[in-house]
């Protein structure tokens, strides 16, 4: 077995929280080599926008959403419109 098909995350979405800082692209990136459909958040909402449509430039899923964790409500409709989009919520 590969290490491709052994990680394989095909029709599972993942939310990056701070998705678009170093660390978190990064992180992004590798979720969706291996097949996730990927939410980049983060509170910097152009960064995030970036980030996500580089991802879908290069041929991945992925949308972006401006996140504050510091906000209940913020983290909610962010769950809802991945939920919307997507259809489920696998990993965070």
């Amino acid at each position: 077995m590969t290490i491709q098909k052994k990680f394989d995350l095909t029709g599972k979405t993942a939310i990056v929280t701070g998705g678009s800082g170093l660390l978190g692209a990064e992180f992004s990136r590798t979720l969706a080599e291996a097949g996730a459909n990927v939410v980049v958040a983060d509170i910097a909402e152009d960064a995030a926008q970036k980030t996500a449509s580089g991802l879908a430039d290069a041929g991945f899923h992925a949308a972006s959403f401006g996140l504050d964790v510091t906000r209940p409500e913020s983290a909610a409709a962010m769950v809802a419109e991945t939920l919307s989009q997507f259809g489920s919520l696998d990993i965070l």
